[in-house]
């Protein structure tokens, strides 16, 4: 997973939300690395960001990442239930 983020409090609302009991358990099974958002930086062209915060679930079995899901907020059980999916759909 790439972590885009921004020095926002949204950013700031978002990371609480990740590090939350209802999430963090789950986050913790994860790999996952922190980007710091710049509009017009390689990661976010690469990845075609247009804003943080942003969690990018990424397969990285193949040769080149494929996309499974964009997360930009909601609640730590939200965030919860899409983590497990993300997992269900790399351990098959």
């Amino acid at each position: 997973m790439l972590l885009f983020t921004e020095g926002t409090l949204r950013t700031n609302i978002f990371l609480k939300v990740l590090h939350d009991p209802a999430a963090a358990e789950v986050l913790a099974k994860c790999a996952y690395v922190r980007v710091e958002y710049k509009k017009d930086g390689d990661e976010a062209k690469r990845f075609k960001i247009a804003s943080a915060p942003l969690l990018l679930l990424i397969d990285p079995t193949g040769e080149e990442p494929k996309e499974l899901r964009r997360v930009a907020g909601g609640s730590a059980r939200e965030l919860r239930a899409v983590l497990e999916g993300a997992l269900k759909k790399l351990q098959k």
